[in-house]
């Protein structure tokens, strides 16, 4: 997959492996557009905010977004985004 997507000029990080096998192409670059403004919700105060904030930056992900990418924040971030977002 990686040599397809250097065919076709698309810089895709090797941690988009570990997003949701059956999300498009598009959603997966998207997610990586907006990791870093996901883990900055970290920043905004109250539980319900932060929830609210990262709803609107993963709903185009449709149903169980934080389920989909995961995976892959986990890696760079070293903890689940409900974790590192303290939602739980």
């Amino acid at each position: 997959m990686k040599y397809c997507y250097e065919i076709l000029g698309v810089d895709f990080p090797d941690r988009g492996f570990l997003l949701f096998w059956q999300l498009p192409l598009e959603d997966k670059l998207k997610y990586f557009e907006l990791e870093e403004k996901i883990a900055d919700l970290k920043d905004i105060p109250g539980l319900e905010a932060r929830r609210e904030a990262l709803e609107g930056l993963l709903g185009y992900l449709g149903a169980d977004p934080v389920e989909k990418v995961d995976r892959a924040f986990r890696e760079e971030f070293k903890a689940g985004i409900e974790e590192y977002l303290e939602l739980k």
